[in-house]
């Protein structure tokens, strides 16, 4: 065996199929459409435009409207051209907030509200057997819950089974966190160890600024300083 499913390629193993005269190998490509939701904005469009590129990162190819333009939620649940769908936008109990109950209405809720930090309005559920996520529209709120629901769906879709993420470090300063919550930390390298830069609300300073992040699970108030954590990349 060459190569086992469920392993991203690599360009060595290219270059391996090559050298055993293989010009074609068969490769799962998850079909994601997203849908900006509500009014169009920049926040949005970052939003949309970030999780595109994680998926085409992750080897998914992304649907989506035109920029700018907001999209029939309906239809965009309908989609049999797709595998998934994932909604930006839209997941908050305000009146404009309108994604969970159209979810509702094409298919099944299967949780509003999950215990993730940034990103407690996030949902999840399914239309005709196919996945929908909903991202809340604050952009670290988006990637947050990306990075913890988003990234697993898109390898369970791929049928990707290779674990390999992340590099341990030492955290330079310590890290606090509530209870019941998982939470997303950024953060940077400084020397051999690195430093958290945010938590809770995390700005786009903190996020341009880190070289990865790392997970507080909910069971935990943190980590102390010389903690040894896993530093996962940023798409």
């Amino acid at each position: 065996m060459l190569r086992p499913a469920g392993r991203r390629l690599r360009h060595s193993d290219v270059a391996l199929l090559t050298t055993a005269g293989i010009a074609q190998v068969a490769v799962r490509v998850p079909r994601v459409r997203l849908v900006r939701s509500g009014v169009a904005s920049p926040i949005i469009d970052a939003a949309t435009n970030f999780v595109a590129g994680a998926i085409a990162a992750d080897g998914g190819a992304a649907k989506q409207p035109a920029e700018g333009a907001a999209d029939r939620l309906d239809r965009a649940f309908r989609d049999e051209t797709v595998d998934a769908v994932i909604v930006i936008g839209g997941t908050g109990m305000g009146r404009r907030d309108a994604c969970v109950r159209a979810l509702a209405r094409s298919g099944r809720v299967a949780v509003h509200g999950i215990a993730i930090s940034p990103g407690e309005t996030a949902a999840l559920g399914e239309v005709d057997g196919r996945p929908v996520l909903l991202l809340p529209g604050r952009i670290d709120s988006a990637i947050a819950v990306w990075l913890l629901l988003g990234r697993p769906l898109l390898a369970r879709l791929s049928g990707c089974t290779d674990t390999a993420d992340g590099q341990d470090c030492v955290l330079s300063r310590k890290v606090s966190s509530s209870l019941g919550l998982a939470e997303v930390v950024p953060v940077r390298r400084v020397g051999d160890a690195v430093e958290p830069l945010a938590s809770g609300y995390l700005s786009l300073a903190a996020l341009v600024n880190a070289d990865g992040w790392i997970l507080v699970p909910p069971d935990s108030e943190g980590y102390p300083a010389d903690a040894r954590v896993t530093v996962r990349p940023l798409p």
